[in-house]
């Protein structure tokens, strides 16, 4: 009734999977490594944009959505904020002169 899966089948799911995985994984570190200075302030609650992106991403994840809101984020918002800036304007590590 069932036939075995071939590697061919084990394959496709990895690349399937891995597809689905990269653009989280890839949103979560971006989001945990950009101080929330960096983000907008919501206009009300004056809170950091970047915990609304936060519960939006582990909700996602657990309904199985997390790429879709990590997809979102990735072309709509860390486009517009630019790289992640760290350290003092000369590009060094923070504490050491330029």
């Amino acid at each position: 009734m069932f036939r075995q899966i071939g590697s061919a089948e084990v394959l496709l799911i990895a690349i399937m999977v891995g597809l689905f995985f990269i653009p989280t994984i890839w949103a979560i570190v971006d989001l945990i490594n950009r101080p929330p200075e960096q983000f907008p302030r919501f206009a009300k609650a004056g809170s950091s944009d970047k915990t609304g992106w936060i519960v939006a991403l582990v909700v996602g994840w657990f309904i199985g959505l997390g790429w879709i809101v990590a997809v979102v984020y990735l072309i709509m918002v860390r486009k517009k904020m630019g790289p992640v800036r760290s350290g003092p304007a000369t590009g060094g590590p923070p504490g050491i002169p330029g």
